[in-house]
């Protein structure tokens, strides 16, 4: 019974060993194996590939309550403030307003020009108290685009004699806004403005007469924090000339200025001016180049620094132009003779620097022989092709 008992434990030892080398895989087939099953490796492989979708669909379903929760942070009020401001700056600029001179030396030039109408300054300002917009008209009866009137308080932008100054300078300085800093009453309006017109080249091979003879642009804070973005001039006629009773030779000779009626068609580069951009009483300079397309109807404005670059424009409709474009919304004008100059308003709608606002102008440089050399200043036809800006 001993040698049957070790021989059942010898048997039952030698059938464990088998089962365990069994289990081992063997190298020379395990290769092809794994590749001759390849529904086995993908049904393995597959909770791993879904692994990044349902990552990302996490991540998109945690973004979603966020974005959800900005829109419900704003309450009703602030949606009605931002809204009320916006339809402010939309509100347009007034159509042009004209006279007839009590000046003989004025009310003669109709035989030159075949008009004797003048035109009266047009333009916007906005009155700005804890980021809530207020337009203040202008006077209807405004005649000098180099004064600014505030609450009843007449600021002089400009004076004669800095006016001549400026237009005497070479030719190639660049535009320079100024500083204001005015004392009415008991208080005080401090801010910059720009700009005025600049002696033409004497070299008649390349005659460039510089602009922003018809155009004022700027803010001003007062001493009680109330901020004034304006923008001001002798608009650009819209089918019939007109006269300006403001010329390059202001304060020098009496001289009306004409102003031809807008372009037809074409497309126009603004290739000098500037724009004053912020918030909160703090207010910075950058360089503006615009682009009219009067054939399509559109305005293109780039705004821009070393730190920021902003694109505004609209929709041409006669003498002004007005739209909404990456969330900023613009209102603005032609001034001058057939359209030199061009200005207007803007207002942030939208992003980390919703409520900031700003004020711009830009100008033609004329070519050879004044608007005789119009060829050197018409850009790209289609220049505008892919700038879509809504109404």
């Amino acid at each position: 019974m001993k040698k049957l008992h070790l021989s059942l434990i010898a048997t039952a030892c030698a059938l464990a060993i088998t089962a365990c080398v069994s289990d081992k895989p063997n190298p020379q087939t395990s290769h092809t194996t794994a590749t001759s099953n390849p529904v086995n490796n993908a049904a393995k492989e597959t909770p791993k590939a879904e692994e990044a979708p349902k990552a990302e669909e996490t991540t998109k379903a945690e973004e979603t309550p966020k974005a959800e929760e900005n829109k419900q942070t704003e309450s009703p009020e602030e949606v009605a403030r931002l809204q009320s401001n916006i339809e402010v700056i939309k509100k347009a600029i007034p159509s042009n307003i004209t006279y007839k001179s009590d000046d003989p030396l004025l009310a003669e030039v109709e035989l030159d020009y075949g008009t004797s109408e003048f035109s009266n300054v047009n333009g916007k300002a906005l009155n700005i108290e804890n980021n809530r917009f207020v337009s203040q008209e202008l006077p209807a009866d405004q005649k000098d685009l180099n004064h600014l009137y505030l609450d009843g308080v007449k600021i002089d932008l400009y004076t004669k004699e800095e006016s001549i100054a400026n237009y005497e300078k070479d030719f190639d300085q660049p535009y320079k806004a100024k500083l204001l800093n005015v004392t009415s009453g008991n208080n005080t309006y401090k801010g910059k403005v720009s700009s005025l017109p600049i002696k033409p080249s004497d070299n008649d091979e390349d005659y460039r007469e510089q602009g922003f003879e018809q155009l004022r642009y700027g803010y001003i804070i007062d001493g009680n924090n109330k901020e004034t973005l304006f923008v001001q001039g002798h608009l650009t006629p819209e089918t019939k000339a007109v006269l300006s009773p403001y010329s390059k030779y202001y304060g020098k000779y009496s001289d009306a200025q004409p102003l031809s009626p807008m372009r037809t068609e074409g497309i126009w580069l603004y290739d000098s001016g500037t724009a004053f951009y912020g918030k909160d009483g703090e207010y910075k300079e950058f360089n503006v180049k615009a682009i009219a397309d009067i054939t399509n109807k559109k305005v293109k404005v780039d705004v821009e620094n070393n730190q920021t670059k902003l694109v505004l424009g609209g929709i041409i409709d006669g003498n002004k132009f007005s739209g909404l474009y990456d969330g900023i919304q613009t209102q603005g004008a032609f001034y001058g003779d057939r359209g030199q100059d061009i200005g207007g308003i803007f207002y942030q709608t939208q992003g980390d620097e919703k409520d900031y606002r700003g004020v711009f102008g830009a100008t033609i440089r004329l070519g050879k022989n004044g608007s005789g050399g119009e060829e050197t200043v018409a850009t790209e036809k289609d220049s505008l092709k892919d700038f879509h800006v809504k109404p």
